[in-house]
């Protein structure tokens, strides 16, 4: 890879990896390449998990989370920024995430549909 700068939160599905560098998320193929960067200005991205099929990316972007296409595109928001949303994670159908959200002193499990609905507080986890 020829991107400068760090490499940090990697992300593997089948044959690609998308990693944060510079604050922005960059994909590569696990065979080694060049690297793609998928975004650009939107702030400072990390932690990027791949939907079970490979073709979405939740993302932590500065407190909240995103989805966008794995391939690269439009990010949209699905969580307030005031909840401190961290560390996504995919259902195994997709058909949800899990998160860290910090709230009224501590950190919360959550979970939420990729389309911003029927967020839900699933156990209380006081420890950072």
């Amino acid at each position: 890879m020829n991107t400068p700068g760090y490499y940090r939160f990697p992300a593997l599905h089948h044959d690609t990896i998308v990693f944060t560098s510079e604050d922005d998320l960059w994909s590569v193929p696990a065979s080694g390449g060049t690297a793609r960067r998928l975004t650009s200005g939107l702030g400072q991205a990390s932690h990027p998990a791949f939907s079970p099929d490979g073709k979405w990316l939740a993302i932590d972007l500065q407190g909240s989370l995103w989805i966008m296409p794995a391939k690269g595109g439009k990010a949209k928001r699905i969580t307030d920024y005031f909840w401190d949303a961290r560390q996504p994670v995919w259902a195994p159908d997709g058909s949800h995430l899990a998160y860290f959200a910090y709230r009224d002193g501590g950190y919360d499990l959550w979970t939420i549909r990729p389309d911003g609905t029927d967020a839900q507080r699933s156990e209380e986890h006081t420890s950072e």
